[in-house]
């Protein structure tokens, strides 16, 4: 392969990164930015290997819509629903939602529509039509779509744990239309305050260092760091410590590395949840933590929670952070960005996660 090649497909990767971190954004640059990369992965099987059409339709389509070349993004973005564009709520949302940002409200009802009849259980599209018309000042149709995606979460227990950010929302068109918090506010209040107190004994139980390890809990903002292990390093975790596998814990039943990855969000995510305002990741290197074990006298089966302090503590730079902004790489190591990966809304049965 020749050497120009390739320099072209990095230089448009290293392009595209700069500008799309760059703050402020320069939402002219990004657009620029965005339709080399799209015509370079439309012709060149290699640019393929590097960026994922789709994805990089969708950040032109938000791109265009920063300018205020709304037709153009339509078109851009009914080109990644073709392409394959996937996610929660139902892609064809994200046209409707820039037929909406457009003052093409009626057309993006239609699509809101169709898609609930599709989709009716899915609670991400009733938050993110209610998103859309209390951002035009439609307070009462907002509140319609928050009202029943309340409903939704709080009945099947909220997987996607959306209930605190729909309280706001329902909170904010309820005040435009100066209506008092009705029944379903007051028991979806009640539902997060007690998941909290959950979450917060849950995290105190497994993430807290074992009773006379000799470490104390700061003062101040609550840190959490959580023991997690790469993907290089899962296998041989699995195989030394086969408990990693037993009901209720993160990589319940032998999970393949993504699951791993995916359980562990909803860790981070409860811890969060429960007032930690910085959550962090200590990556566990399997010789490290056996050689840290042994100079201890700790049992490595029982030792992760006191390891991750003491990484906390000892090598800082080192921890991972938690979460990355949407479209940073995602924690988890895997290269995509956040929003396409951990951070992506959840699909099926998440009770045992």
């Amino acid at each position: 392969m020749p050497v120009n090649h390739l320099s072209e497909v990095e230089r448009v990767e290293r392009q595209l990164a700069s500008v799309m971190a760059a703050r402020p954004r320069d939402e002219g640059a990004c657009v620029a930015a965005l339709q080399e990369a799209v015509a370079l992965t439309r012709t060149d099987a290699d640019a393929g290997e590097v960026f994922y059409l789709p994805e990089l339709l969708d950040d032109l389509a938000q791109a265009y819509v920063g300018v205020g070349r709304f037709d153009e993004a339509l078109q851009t973005i009914r080109e990644a629903v073709d392409a394959g564009l996937a996610g929660q709520p139902d892609s064809r949302c994200r046209i409707a939602e820039i037929l909406m940002r457009a003052g093409r409200v009626g057309e993006a009802e239609s699509i809101w529509n169709e898609v609930r009849a599709d989709t009716p259980g899915d609670v991400w599209l009733f938050n993110n039509a209610g998103l859309e018309y209390a951002a035009v000042g439609d307070h009462v149709t907002a509140l319609a779509w928050l009202t029943d995606g309340m409903r939704i979460a709080l009945d099947s227990g909220d997987p996607e744990r959306l209930v605190p950010q729909l309280i706001d929302l329902r909170r904010a068109s309820m005040t435009e239309l100066g209506l008092e918090a009705d029944d379903l506010q007051a028991r979806a209040v009640d539902f997060h305050a007690e998941r909290e107190r959950d979450s917060r004994q849950r995290i105190l139980r497994t993430a807290a260092p074992a009773a006379g390890t000799g470490y104390r809990a700061a003062t101040g903002p609550m840190l959490v760091a959580w023991s997690w292990f790469p993907a290089e390093e899962y296998a041989e975790a699995l195989a030394r410590w086969p408990e990693l596998t037993e009901a209720g814990g993160v990589a319940s039943g032998g999970r393949t590395h993504a699951e791993y990855c995916r359980a562990m969000q909803v860790k981070l995510a409860e811890a969060a949840d429960s007032g930690a305002t910085r959550v962090s990741i200590a990556p566990i290197r399997v010789g490290d933590f056996l050689a840290w074990c042994a100079e201890r006298g700790e049992n490595p089966g029982e030792a992760r929670a006191g390891y991750a302090a003491d990484f906390a503590r000892t090598r800082p730079e080192q921890l991972i952070s938690w979460p990355p902004g949407r479209n940073e790489p995602c924690w988890c190591g895997s290269a995509r960005k956040y929003k396409k990966c951990c951070g992506a809304p959840r699909t099926g049965d998440h009770d045992e996660y």
